[in-house]
């Protein structure tokens, strides 16, 4: 599951419904989303991986530090999405 970390996730169920996120870790069954402003690394949000839907954007610089063990700011997420949404 290696290959959606970086990407970018909408919330199809729950009361984040329509949110967008993105994927910090996965499994085979489940996803933990990040947002950098109300779902910090410090803090991701558990979620079952039938309960998004990726979308059709990637950060590879944020994934390669992920998977590095690098340290990843939550800013670099916020303005990530941010810039996805314009």
């Amino acid at each position: 599951m290696n290959e959606i970390i970086g990407s970018l996730a909408q919330s199809l169920k729950g009361r984040d419904s329509g949110n967008v996120y993105l994927i910090y870790s996965a499994t085979n069954t489940q996803v933990w989303l990040v947002d950098g402003d109300a779902r910090k690394i410090k803090n991701p949000k558990k979620k079952n991986l039938k309960h998004i839907k990726l979308l059709n954007a990637k950060s590879e610089s944020i994934k390669q530090k992920i998977t590095e063990n690098l340290k990843v700011f939550d800013s670099e997420i916020y303005s990530f999405i941010k810039n996805f949404k314009k």
